[in-house]
């Protein structure tokens, strides 16, 4: 369990040499998703889609972001299409 702890920590702190703008892109694009996955969850079967969308449009573009600087093409690649339906998604909403 140490071991698994320090390599995750070791991972983060490689994370945040590379790149701090990196780093804190992909923290702030998780936590918009993670907040728009718990205003799913708790508010089902009728959730704020304006807000849904609009937290799950602002993760993906930023990781979409971050993964062209990356050059993870595979990841971008979904990101982008992510992007795009959530921007379907405000779109129908509005």
């Amino acid at each position: 369990m140490k071991k698994i702890v320090g390599d995750i920590w070791d991972f983060w702190v490689i994370t945040w040499r590379e790149s701090q703008t990196l780093f804190w892109t992909e923290a702030i694009a998780t936590t918009s998703s993670v907040c728009a996955s718990i205003v799913l969850a708790v508010k089902s079967p009728y959730p704020p889609l304006l807000i849904v969308f609009s937290l799950y449009l602002v993760g993906s573009v930023l990781l979409m972001y971050a993964m062209y600087v990356r050059k993870s093409s595979w990841m971008m690649v979904l990101m982008t299409w992510y992007s795009l339906m959530n921007v379907v998604g405000l779109y129908n909403v509005l």
